[in-house]
């Protein structure tokens, strides 16, 4: 890369980074390492242009970049995610309709609803890691990226989610009766 060009990126990136991060970060709601990620994509693009003159306002052409690809990322995530939904769900039906009898179908479901229940008393940071994780399937070091803390703060959280979650469900069923409503959902159990 030539010297002028190789100036006018750090020049660029000095001026524009940070505002862009802020920019990004207030519009994907604090998820800060996604917020950098995009704004260092965007510079790639800005890097790719083969000269200054190709971009005839840095600043604009940063922005549009950045909400551009926020925007795909968005798609992208619901996408993902509905996809995902749907084929949870058909599993869950198709094992549902090879396991379960009606009572047990009414018991899963009666479950799911006070599990529901529990992870919304979940403290706030505690709660969307564990859902992150649990529902979303992100990985530890992606959700220690995403909310900013390490693997082992974000594998602590989810140890301690789970933890509330059975010891919620225990106070509900009663420990033994818990106990009792664990072991009837073993599909092994009846043969």
């Amino acid at each position: 890369m030539d010297r002028p060009r190789e100036e006018y990126l750090r020049n660029a990136y000095e001026r524009y980074s940070d505002e862009i991060v802020r920019y990004l970060s207030t519009r994907l709601r604090g998820r800060q390492g996604e917020a950098d990620d995009i704004m260092q994509t965007a510079f790639v693009k800005l890097a790719i242009k083969s000269t200054a003159e190709d971009v005839t306002e840095t600043r604009g052409f940063l922005y549009r970049v950045a909400k551009n690809l926020m925007v795909d990322g968005s798609r992208k995530r619901l996408v993902r995610e509905k996809y995902a939904k749907n084929i949870l769900d058909e599993e869950y039906q198709s094992s549902v309709q090879n396991y379960c009898s009606t009572e047990q179908l009414v018991l899963q479901r009666e479950r799911l609803r006070l599990l529901e229940g529990i992870i919304k008393t979940l403290p706030a940071r505690r709660r969307r890691v564990f859902i992150l994780n649990r529902i979303h399937g992100l990985s530890y070091a992606e959700i220690a990226k995403e909310v900013g803390l390490t693997i082992e703060g974000v594998r602590k959280h989810v140890s301690r989610a789970l933890a509330d979650c059975e010891a919620g469900l225990q106070h509900i069923y009663g420990d033994d009766n818990f106990i009792d409503q664990k072991n009837t959902d073993d599909p092994e159990d009846g043969k």
